[in-house]
């Protein structure tokens, strides 16, 4: 029995067959079309850092002999798209954070500064057109497992890998929240994020995004350097200069 049939079944046992079915013709109909809110957000170290001074949780930087751990972690808790995202984030040799609750990974959060090739940098940096500075980061991919959140170790673990940047010489975190997201909305707002400006994009039938003036095409499998996002096809305000010049 897959994973997508488990969770199915777990669905119906909870919800009823009704809702379930509601859940999948809305599932179905964002694939065709998709209109979504982001929020960027960014976060000033030097504004300060909660320590919470009882704390089980550990925090550990990401090395390549963490690399069974978190695959193992992350086909229990994630689909293949996050799986193969995750594989990539190796090779590209993104940098990252480990939370521990007494010796078990219970989460992570990823991250990139401007020393990376801006050929293997996170492509949310170019779609949200960041120029990242020598003392900032782009934070991606927070995730908690389910049964260890809502007891304050998802603002926890913030906070600590907060403290670990800060300590590196870092002053100024960015990332994305979408908009109806709102656990992930209340934790960055009490951790002190905030909201820079919001972007809206559509997706159509999962393949093209449309932002701004800008389109995107999704990667596949084959594109070994962001198989898990999209890549930029054409900038319709370019395109225009070129036609009618």
């Amino acid at each position: 029995m897959n994973k997508n049939f488990q969770k199915l079944i777990a669905l119906y046992k909870q919800l009823g067959f009704r809702k379930v079915l509601e859940k999948l013709l809305r599932f179905t109909i964002s694939k065709i079309y998709l209109k979504q809110g982001e929020l960027l957000l960014v976060k000033n170290l030097d504004e300060g850092i909660k320590i919470f001074n009882e704390n089980k949780l550990q925090v550990q930087s990401v090395t390549s002999h963490h690399s069974c751990v978190i695959r193992q972690f992350n086909e229990k808790y994630r689909d293949m798209n996050n799986i193969l995202a995750l594989d990539c984030y190796f090779k590209n040799n993104y940098k990252g954070f480990l939370a521990f609750f007494h010796d078990e990974m219970i989460g992570h959060w990823w991250w990139v500064d401007n020393k990376i090739d801006p050929v293997l940098t996170h492509p949310c940096i170019h779609r949200l057109e960041l120029s990242l500075k020598e003392d900032e980061v782009y934070g991606f991919d927070n995730f908690i497992a389910p049964q260890y959140r809502g007891q304050g170790n998802a603002i926890k673990f913030l906070s600590m890998l907060h403290y670990e940047l800060k300590k590196m010489g870092y002053n100024r975190i960015w990332c994305f929240v979408v908009v109806d997201n709102m656990p992930a909305k209340q934790l960055y707002s009490k951790a002190g994020y905030k909201v820079v400006r919001r972007v809206i994009s559509h997706k159509v039938f999962s393949l093209l995004l449309f932002q701004d003036k800008m389109v995107f095409i999704k990667n596949s499998k084959w594109n070994t350097r962001h198989p898990f996002d999209y890549r930029l096809l054409f900038a319709r305000r370019v395109l225009a200069k070129r036609i009618w010049k």
